[in-house]
């Protein structure tokens, strides 16, 4: 269980050294979250579910707001 955490991390991590706006958002999206998500609803951290929903909602607002191709800017500093 304790290396849910590590691999969220470990993404996370990689992804931010990336650059890339697109590729941050979409392993918030796809892994890190969700990993987390489950972490804390398997031990019972609701404060640490309750800020994944609200990381999840940010970065889907973000998405929403800026779009796929508005993401692949290289000015974009969102």
């Amino acid at each position: 269980m304790d290396i849910i955490p590590f691999v969220a991390y470990a993404v996370s991590t990689l992804a931010f050294f990336t650059n890339s706006a697109k590729l941050i958002r979409l392993s918030e999206l796809v892994c890190v979250s969700p990993a987390w998500l489950f972490y804390d609803f398997m031990e019972g951290a609701y404060g640490g579910m309750l800020t994944e929903c609200v990381i999840l909602g940010s970065v889907i607002v973000s998405i929403i707001r800026f779009g796929w191709k508005g993401l692949d800017d290289p000015e974009f500093r969102g």
